[in-house]
């Protein structure tokens, strides 16, 4: 083993903590990603106590699938060696069929996405209940190769292909409400996921858990090819020779063949056969490309950006113009989609499903420079986002329906706001089908109360509106005849 490939401390350009967090939770499958991260992270702070730029305390947290007679034993084996390094630990079993949870899978499903929408479920909720912001997990830079085919095999854009952020939001989730199983709310607005292992190649992984006698737990099923995509570019990437002697199924087959398709398509002479380190390094390219892109959008959005109603995104047009690559459009368009969507912040529906074809005919409109003079209208292109070309005039902003009404010192401009529930005959369409516009909060009012008095919850309830807005609730300002309503 060479003593090159032993990771003595995780890099520093990845160690990226969101400020003023004073807990750190590491998930802990007992594989040898987890193993060695929890390891490195503990040393870490063992050797750098008292920084004010770090957390203070660091917890394991275990998720017991329950899927498998060994789970259970599994989960003890995360608790013993997190006990061995002196590591606070926590384990939590999926309660399948309880709440929010589905049945248990049997054997034989394809509960793979099931699995893992459960685990994040869980890891959300034992964060919650631990006061614990930040979670960090084991992706390295093999993972990253992976997620980053997986993504061009889907019809990703460039960024996409960029792979997995060391430092990110956890987001609100997906589905409709806390009813969804992956639904995280704007709890998941306060909690982050971290990844310092990103740019750790696997074998540098298990170098170092060799070097430090880190006993850890192998799960043959990420081996087998035939079961997931990941699996199956996995033993690919390795130098299997070629698809037919992994006897895939079909699904898995075509994947693949999107994904060499894809490859194609992009600014490199790759394929899944081209070997882990030249995949290692376009896929390092693209996330490099990729961090640069969202560090412009940070910068163009705030100079471009002009004063508008709250939930809404005023854009001047002549701001904007100029930045022209099109990955750098794309980037705009999508972190203005999830900021007005009335779809959960985050997920891929907030950002118009990332579809080519929608941040194309977006783009193409908002870079129009006359946007009046060949007649754009008001028009939605997916995300729930409706975009609308204005005028800012003396701090207010105008509709213009007619090129003559354009004034010499207007700034044309474009309004990203909620798309409105109404059809082409302006008729409100069915509420019931929109469940984001009513919420029923008398439950979580009575709840808040019972809590609050009982002094086991604070003075206000929070509720999310519309995906869009936090509305605070003050339990000792409520009039007394809503209160008597509500007891």
């Amino acid at each position: 083993m060479s003593n090159s490939l032993i990771c003595s401390k995780i890099p520093s350009h990845h160690l990226i903590w969101p400020s003023s967090r004073t807990s750190l939770a590491v998930a802990n499958s007992g594989g040898p990603d987890s193993t060695c991260l929890l390891f490195l992270i503990n040393r870490y702070l063992l050797e750098h106590p008292g920084s004010s730029s770090q957390p203070q305390r660091v917890i394991s947290f275990t998720v017991d699938h329950d899927l498998q007679k060994k789970s259970s034993d599994m989960a003890n084996h995360c608790r013993l060696f997190a006990q061995s390094i002196g590591v606070e630990h926590i384990t939590s079993k999926i309660p399948w069929g309880e709440g929010v949870y589905p049945p248990r899978p049997s054997p034989g499903d394809m509960f793979e996405r099931t699995a893992r929408d459960a685990r994040y479920a869980l890891l959300l909720q034992t964060l919650t209940r631990a006061d614990v912001d930040v979670l960090a997990v084991g992706h390295h830079a093999d993972d990253q190769v992976e997620t980053a085919l997986m993504r061009l095999g889907m019809g990703s854009t460039q960024l996409g292909a960029g792979g997995m952020r060391a430092c990110r939001r956890w987001g609100m989730g997906a589905g409709i409400d806390e009813r969804s199983l992956s639904w995280a709310g704007h709890k998941g607005m306060s909690k982050w996921i971290v990844r310092p292992l990103l740019d750790v190649g696997k074998d540098r992984i298990l170098a170092t858990c060799e070097q430090n006698n880190l006993e850890y737990i192998t799960d043959p099923t990420n081996f087998q090819p035939h079961i997931t995509i990941r699996n199956a570019i996995r033993r690919l990437i390795d130098g299997t020779p070629d698809v037919d002697h992994l006897n895939l199924p079909p699904d898995i087959i075509e994947k693949v063949e999107s994904i060499n398709k894809s490859l194609s398509s992009v600014p490199t002479s790759l394929d899944l056969t081209s070997g882990l380190e030249s995949l290692r390094g376009a896929v390092k390219f693209f996330h490099s490309q990729l961090e640069d892109v969202d560090s412009q959008v940070d910068s163009i959005l705030k100079r471009c950006r002009l004063p508008s109603p709250p939930g809404t995104f005023l854009m001047a047009l002549a701001s904007v113009l100029d930045d022209n690559r099109f990955l750098l459009q794309q980037a705009m368009v999508i972190r203005i989609l999830r900021t007005i969507s009335f779809y959960p912040w985050g997920s891929l529906q907030s950002e118009a499903g990332r579809r080519q074809l929608s941040l194309k005919q977006i783009i193409t409109k908002l870079w129009n420079p006359d946007p009046f003079t060949d007649g754009i209208k008001p028009f939605v292109a997916g995300g729930g986002v409706l975009w609308k070309p204005v005028v800012y005039r003396r701090e207010k902003i105008k509709d213009v329906t007619r090129v003559s009404d354009l004034l010499s010192d207007d700034t044309v401009a474009w309004l990203a706001s909620r798309q409105p529930p109404f059809d082409k005959k302006n008729e409100l369409l069915r509420m019931a089908e929109d469940s984001s516009l009513f919420r029923d909060i008398t439950n979580s009012l009575v709840d808040g109360l019972d809590l609050w008095k009982t002094n086991n919850g604070p003075e206000y309830v929070e509720v999310l509106f519309d995906c869009r807005f936090l509305v605070s609730f003050r339990l000792p300002h409520i009039p007394i005849e809503i209160l008597s309503a509500l007891i």
